[in-house]
């Protein structure tokens, strides 16, 4: 009896133990997380496996929100933003699509509407690390220095690993002239793998504000392991000439004007040495062309300024005075605005001024950038859409 019962008892163990091999042979179920896995490997056929299973199964919002994320990854942010409907911010799927149409209504330039969807997901959910990312580069360009850092510190908690958030919060520091702290941002981003693109650019940026500080060995080291390029050889030309190897700072500058004859920082530099060499008079054409190139470098300018002084060229160093006085008072106002428009994200006054001074300055991206921040100052003020008409940021239509 009692061989029986363990037989019997055996045989209950067996037969569970095969619906248990049945339940993990079965395909499993596709879900939301896995469809967004595939999208972020940018698995084509994966996304549209997953999205049909979905619609299968009767789940169409999770199979509209897999559909959308693949969109917005191919940049087509209208027909993603399409795909997705007002109800479903109130469901289940609602910080999905939050986020997801936040980040279309961005690059759509919806930047009221988008604000108003993505500040409402990170209320709910404070650690949805992409809504604080979106968020950081909306506030970068629209002027709002303080905003952008508030949300990168969110991304570089959030995403420990990601090179990203470092980057753009040193480029925020470095143009505030708060070079110390942007050399720690730019050293934690390199020091977390970026691709070889980003890396670069870090590195010659690292080496820009190191060269500002007079590290000059320190430059040289951040751009030990890049490879020559115009901008990088021009950088260890100058940080060589303080370092006192006037030869070899010479012969990197000559062999980048050879094949970039037209390289403004390098031809900066040249004239420098010739100057120092006691031959300004070879050194004027070389501040001329680069003025040629960017009439607003008031570094150029003084440099050429003092050398007409030097050469007793006063009629053409009264000229140059009148034009450097001009760049000077319209370098000085940028300054100005730029710091009012930085301590009040809603300040629409400071940025339309900003336009006309990025335009007079030849500066028309930055220029177009003020622009559209003042609109969506604009229209943040008046709570209204850039159609003039009252729209909340939950309907979703275009």
């Amino acid at each position: 009896m009692k061989f029986m019962m363990g037989a019997v008892a055996a045989a209950g163990l067996l037969a569970g133990a095969g619906l248990l091999g049945m339940q993990l042979l079965r395909p499993a179920k596709p879900t939301l997380d896995e469809g967004l896995r595939r999208v972020e490997h940018a698995d084509a056929e994966g996304v549209d496996r997953i999205e049909q299973a979905l619609l299968r199964s009767g789940a169409r919002d999770e199979a509209a929100v897999v559909r959308c994320a693949w969109l917005v990854r191919r940049a087509r942010y209208q027909q993603a933003l399409n795909g997705l409907t007002p109800d479903m911010i109130a469901g289940p799927l609602n910080r999905h699509v939050l986020r997801l149409a936040g980040e279309c209504l961005f690059h759509l330039g919806e930047l009221d509407r988008a604000e108003s969807l993505l500040v409402q997901l990170v209320a709910e959910h404070p650690d949805e690390v992409d809504a604080h990312r979106v968020l950081a580069a909306m506030y970068y360009d629209l002027g709002s220095p303080d905003l952008a850092l508030k949300a990168l510190n969110h991304v570089i908690r959030l995403a420990p690993l990601d090179y990203r958030p470092h980057h753009l919060t040193g480029v925020i520091l470095m143009d505030n002239e708060n070079f110390v702290a942007a050399a720690k941002q730019f050293r934690l981003g390199l020091s977390k793998t970026p691709p070889e693109e980003p890396r670069r650019v870090m590195q010659q940026e690292l080496a820009k504000v190191l060269i500002r500080l007079r590290d000059f060995p320190g430059a040289l080291d951040s751009l030990s392991d890049t490879k020559p390029s115009p901008d990088t050889d021009t950088q260890r030309a100058e940080c060589f000439w303080s370092l006192g190897d006037a030869r070899q700072a010479a012969q990197l500058v000559d062999e980048v004007l050879a094949n970039h004859p037209e390289h403004v920082n390098a031809l900066k530099l040249k004239a420098r040495f010739i100057e120092e060499a006691g031959e300004g008079e070879l050194a004027v054409p070389l501040l001329q062309k680069v003025l040629v190139e960017e009439p607003f470098d008031l570094d150029a300018r003084y440099q050429l300024l003092q050398l007409y002084g030097v050469l007793g060229k006063n009629e053409e160093r009264a000229t140059e005075q009148i034009e450097y006085n001009r760049y000077r008072g319209l370098q000085d106002r940028l300054i100005e605005l730029n710091q009012q428009a930085s301590s009040d994200p809603n300040a629409e006054a400071p940025r339309r001024e900003l336009v006309e001074i990025c335009q007079a300055l030849g500066r028309q991206k930055l220029a177009d950038m003020w622009h559209k921040a003042a609109d969506f100052c604009a229209r943040r003020q008046r709570g209204q859409s850039k159609q003039g008409n009252s729209k909340p940021a939950t309907d979703l239509n275009p």
